[in-house]
């Protein structure tokens, strides 16, 4: 095909409009064009054509005939048609000016006044609907702490209660053993020596910075979203179990039912019930592993961990079973391409890519195809 500035050279060049540098310039493009030089051709077949027609030709009369009949009765019959659709036009001016005759100036006024009042309503009602809904859920609940200790509950019948608020900061001693209730969101339970401190407290939202210490959260069915927030990663729950233990050097977390939300550097992840992982100095967590991994594995794990051996990498994609599945999809994005794929062919024997999803998808780690894949993977395995 041509372009149109083409398409307008060649016009003129049929048409002798060009200069003769012109035209020298066009005759070379037509031997590099073969569809301009064959669509030139066509207009001068064309031309030929007609020049070949005949001068003195006449129509039949019957052909004439025919011509004026049917030029006739189509005038005759948009008469009729303009005839119609004038009747109906003044038919409804009329009938509009019978409904305006009826309409005094009274009513008239009155029917703008029940307008007014009806938007004026419903302006009203919208207003403190959206503002019922916005303090229902920003607003502040007490969380009410409970000391469970053991020699508490021996010396007291009634246990202390006491209540936190935004911004307050709770530390429990060694052998303490407190339970916290947030209302419409679930129970905090903090034992040995921890610390938090409460950053929103909300029906829609409950937030807190972890420093230290032990924290089992359980979900209530009302539960909008729990967070924890440990230096610069952000754990978020709606409705997970899920454990923080600091026996170790760095906090442990143990997910206990459904699934955790999780945001470090800039990535999202998301790590199912019966998975394990570390919070690490740098701002990171350990590759999770799941509860039910053999020691050997585990140990892979750890060990590649600190050294990034790649000799270890092909040991755990090679030994991973269905069970480590996470593990291998939550290192996708830690390693190199070529291990990439190397970890999606291992993933796809065990939960084969959806249709929807191209494997080039998933290489270049595209988040839309890696949740798609993440939620088959978990209802296949979990």
């Amino acid at each position: 095909m041509f372009s149109e500035k083409e398409e307008i050279l060649l016009h003129n060049y049929f048409d002798n409009l060009l200069s003769k540098d012109e035209q020298t310039e066009f005759e070379d493009c037509l031997l590099d064009n073969i569809d301009l030089a064959m669509e030139l051709g066509k207009l001068k077949n064309l031309q030929r054509n007609l020049n070949n027609l005949p001068s003195n030709f006449n129509p039949p009369d019957v052909v004439i005939e025919n011509i004026i009949n049917s030029l006739l009765n189509q005038n005759l019959a948009n008469k009729n048609i303009d005839s119609k659709q004038s009747k109906q036009n003044a038919k409804l001016t009329q009938e509009k000016k019978k409904i305006k005759r009826k309409l005094r100036p009274k009513t008239k006024y009155r029917l703008k006044q029940a307008a007014l009042i009806s938007v004026i309503v419903f302006f009203i009602v919208a207003l403190v609907l959206g503002y019922f809904l916005i303090v229902k859920n920003s607003k502040t609940t007490p969380w009410k702490i409970n000391n469970t200790n053991l020699e508490a509950t021996q010396t007291n019948n009634n246990t202390s209660t006491e209540k936190l608020e935004e911004n307050s900061i709770f530390e429990t001693k060694e052998g303490d053993n407190f339970l916290i209730l947030i209302e419409n969101s679930g129970t905090m339970n903090l034992y040995g020596r921890s610390k938090i401190k409460v950053l929103v407290g909300t029906k829609s939202l409950n937030s807190i910075s972890y420093y230290f210490g032990n924290l089992n959260f359980n979900p209530d069915l009302n539960n909008k979203l729990f967070e924890v927030n440990y230096n610069q990663i952000q754990m978020q729950s709606i409705n997970s179990n899920f454990l923080i233990s600091s026996n170790a050097e760095n906090p442990l977390v143990k997910i206990l039912s459904n699934f955790i939300f999780l945001k470090s550097g800039g990535v999202e992840f998301k790590i199912p019930s019966n998975h394990s992982f570390y919070f690490v100095a740098d701002n990171s967590i350990s590759i999770p592993t799941n509860n039910n991994s053999s020691e050997e594995f585990i140990k892979l794990i750890s060990s590649y961990s600190l050294t990034k051996n790649d000799v270890l990498l092909s040991k755990i994609i090679k030994s991973a079973t269905k069970q480590e599945s996470f593990t291998l999809f939550f290192m996708l994005n830690q390693v190199t391409p070529e291990y990439r794929e190397l970890i999606i062919e291992k993933l796809k024997q065990i939960v084969p890519l959806p249709s929807s999803i191209a494997k080039e998808s998933i290489l270049f780690l595209e988040h839309s195809s890696l949740n798609i894949w993440w939620e088959q993977i978990y209802i296949s395995t979990i």
